[in-house]
């Protein structure tokens, strides 16, 4: 059936993961949705170290215990552990983001939805492209985007230095959002 189409009346797609932390477990390591660690990456057990999609680590903002799984987070995560491990400890505060390409769309994401946060549509550079900018309260917290890489690389730009433009001004066509940085 290579190449061969064949019409569907409902498509269900379940994708997830479930953290592997018998190990951990087993050596006593304080666990709960993943291997527990603070904002240095240290377990229960300050000697021991943990990184990537298996820990529960403190979300900055919120406080929230959170586990990600893209892998530029195992990358930031790791070098936040570097620094612990040579003594200069910094606290993992990296942006989460990610992307996909599902065929003719480039879906990013960048930031963390939060609860009651609003969305505001920032029109594209075409019909196909657009910037959804989520905000709490006057604070952009997240950006997704399908088909615009530019206004997604400006907006993650204004996550990570938390520059929130008001969302009209944001939303302006006419506007581009690196001119808010």
């Amino acid at each position: 059936m290579d190449g061969v189409r064949q019409p569907v009346d409902l498509l269900v797609l379940g994708i997830g993961a479930v953290p592997q932390h018998q190990l951990a477990d087993e050596a006593g390591l304080e666990c709960e949705n993943g291997i527990v660690v603070d904002e240095h990456l240290r377990t229960s057990d300050a000697a021991i170290l943990a990184v990537d999609d298996c820990t529960s680590f403190p979300e900055p903002i919120t406080g929230r215990r959170l586990r990600l799984e893209p892998v530029q987070n195992a990358n930031d995560q790791a070098r936040a552990a570097v620094a612990t491990l040579t003594g200069a400890p910094q606290p993992y505060r990296a942006l989460p983001w990610f992307w996909s390409e599902q065929g003719s769309l480039r879906l990013q994401m960048a930031g963390l939805m939060q609860p009651g946060a609003v969305r505001h549509r920032r029109p594209g550079a075409n019909a196909g492209s657009f910037p959804i900018l989520h905000y709490v309260g006057e604070r952009l917290s997240c950006v997704e985007s399908v088909n615009a890489p530019l206004d997604h690389m400006a907006a993650r730009k204004l996550l990570d230095t938390g520059i929130s433009p008001a969302p009209a001004l944001a939303c302006d066509p006419a506007r581009a959002l690196k001119s808010f940085l």
